[in-house]
């Protein structure tokens, strides 16, 4: 059963549709960011308040703050662009994959077609070769039983 290079395609497009809906990844929403922004405020914030509340009276505590927001935003920076990276990998590795899949049916496309070219060349090739009128006589050839040797049947220096 041979199929049409139409009903070839076909099969190809479908593939490629179950394929991408299988490794597609869905573009995350702006709410993990959001989350990851507020989450540091609030640290930062209570880093803040337990100096202001846990430091002694006179003590000039302005540089321990600036300390704390800008290490709050600078670890918030580095998290976020972590956080941005993880998405973008994930999006890049699963388009990677598709495309090596894509590329290894179509290279077993090309083998098989080569192949079957190949094959239908040799067929006739065979076909050719044989005479007009020749009759192709079928022998069946009983071996009887099948033997196989035992442990105890086979010389010991049999290597």
């Amino acid at each position: 059963m041979s199929i049409t290079p139409e009903e070839e395609l076909e099969l190809k497009r479908k593939w490629t549709e179950e394929r991408i809906k299988s490794t597609y990844v869905a573009p995350s929403s702006t709410k993990q960011y959001i989350a990851t922004v507020l989450i540091m405020t609030i640290v930062v914030v209570g880093g803040v308040a337990s100096v202001e509340i846990f430091s002694p009276e006179g003590r000039d505590t302005a540089a321990t703050i600036t300390q704390i927001i800008a290490g709050g935003g600078t670890f918030t920076a580095a998290l976020l662009a972590y956080m941005k990276s993880q998405e973008t990998h994930a999006m890049v590795n699963s388009g990677l994959h598709e495309w090596i899949d894509a590329a290894v049916a179509a290279a077993f496309s090309a083998g098989e077609k080569k192949g079957t070219k190949e094959a239908n060349k040799r067929t006739d090739e065979l076909a050719a070769a044989v005479p007009v009128g020749t009759v192709a006589l079928q022998v069946k050839v009983d071996t009887g039983p099948l033997k196989l040797p035992l442990s105890h049947d086979v010389p010991k220096d049999n290597k």
